[in-house]
């Protein structure tokens, strides 16, 4: 696990996600093909950002081109540009279970370092015959 790393997106539209089914882009791909018949196209992988508080809420970002300019979205938002300026980061290559281990473990290490965190961020790159999945916590020192 890396430390101190930064993490900035820029034409962001984030939405809820289905908190059951994280890591399945099915959802998603709908929605991307309809950003592309617009002449707009990720500007980087599609990312899940799960909220690690009460009421644990899900959203699934996506990195875009270009400002879609009214997103035709009940529940989303878009942001010009996201920045996490200090987070842990890790890459997992196998399957779901492993990627939710490696984040446990993540975890873990960043108590043990008495650290403090309340989001993960899964960076979901698709590559023939699986998926690469980047790990980031944005952290801070407890107060």
């Amino acid at each position: 696990m890396e430390y101190d790393v930064r993490l900035e997106m820029h034409n962001v539209i984030s939405e809820s996600a289905d908190d059951n089914n994280l890591l399945n882009l099915n959802q998603v791909e709908e929605e991307i093909e309809d950003l592309r018949k617009r002449g707009i196209f990720l500007n980087g992988p599609v990312m899940v950002k799960q909220e690690l508080i009460e009421g644990r809420k899900s959203k699934i970002l996506l990195p875009l081109s270009a400002d879609p300019e009214q997103p035709n979205r009940a529940n989303g938002r878009f942001f010009n540009t996201m920045v996490y300026a200090r987070c842990a980061y890790g890459r997992e290559f196998l399957g779901d279970r492993k990627i939710f281990e490696m984040a446990e473990n993540m975890q873990k290490e960043l108590r043990e370092k008495d650290f403090s965190f309340t989001e993960i961020i899964y960076a979901i790159i698709v590559i023939p015959g699986g998926k690469i999945v980047d790990i980031y916590i944005p952290y801070r020192e407890k107060e």
